[in-house]
């Protein structure tokens, strides 16, 4: 019962975000700049480590797990993936699929709960999940990722991680942003997420460089010196990592 009403409560939140989206934009709604998943690495930091990773996307089965709105499933598909994309909200699933649509590409959507996924054993290349496993049990969906993924298959996970000050201060401060079952990933999570898995790695990003995006043209400019001190000191000072925003989490089954 208190996964159920978990479940509940988490898609109720995602549906009331999406159905904001969808009723004030009539017709075809289109995400602007859709370009490669490759490209789009190349503009968010705590991507640029990805390409390497999954390597080639081509032709390769996708599947993004608590996918959204679906804007990174469009970069998969972008890049010549056979993409499949579910989602708690069937909500986010009519947005994404109408963002689909408008770009032109072909995705598999599903109304689905990632600690309860139906899709085949040993059928997908790769997985990933952005931003979405802090709203699951973490060692049910761990356990679902390696049944799906193929020997040798490969996940990625980019999450909150629960220990930058900055971050903490503004997770209090804004309750209403956030389900009451979320919080970020802890070591002691990052942990329970990779025991199923035959090799894993971590990587984190965001000491000082904590917002990606943002209209401020100063801050703007200033993001390539911030990006180039938190490079060194994770370079440099190993104890600092668990004090990053962002914790990449990859492995390969």
């Amino acid at each position: 019962m208190k996964s159920n009403a978990r479940y509940a409560d988490e898609r109720e939140f995602s549906d009331i975000a999406a159905e904001k989206t969808l009723a004030n934009v009539p017709g075809d709604l289109k995400l602007s700049n859709i370009d490669s998943f490759e490209d789009l690495c190349g503009k968010i930091d705590y991507l640029r480590s990805v390409p390497a990773f999954f390597r080639s996307l081509r032709s390769k089965r996708v599947l993004e797990l608590g996918c959204g709105n679906g804007w990174i499933s469009l970069r998969f598909a972008k890049s010549g993936a056979h993409v499949w994309a579910c989602d708690i909200s069937p909500k986010m699933i009519e947005l994404a699929q109408r963002y689909a649509r408008a770009a032109g590409v072909n995705i598999t959507y599903d109304t689905m709960i990632c600690e309860e996924m139906t899709y085949e054993d040993n059928f997908f290349d790769f997985v990933f999940m952005h931003m979405a496993l802090h709203h699951c049990d973490i060692a049910a969906t761990a356990k679902q990722i390696h049944r799906v993924l193929k020997p040798g298959g490969k996940a990625l996970i980019i999450e909150d991680y629960a220990y930058h000050p900055l971050m903490r201060i503004y997770r209090a401060l804004t309750p209403n942003k956030h389900t009451s079952h979320e919080r970020p990933l802890t070591e002691r999570d990052v942990s329970t997420f990779v025991s199923p898995f035959s090799r894993q790695s971590v990587q984190w990003s965001g000491l000082f460089n904590v917002f990606e995006t943002t209209g401020n043209k100063l801050l703007q400019r200033l993001r390539p010196v911030v990006r180039r001190i938190d490079a060194f000191l994770l370079a440099h000072v190993s104890s600092l990592a668990k004090y990053s925003r962002i914790v990449v989490v990859k492995v390969v089954k």
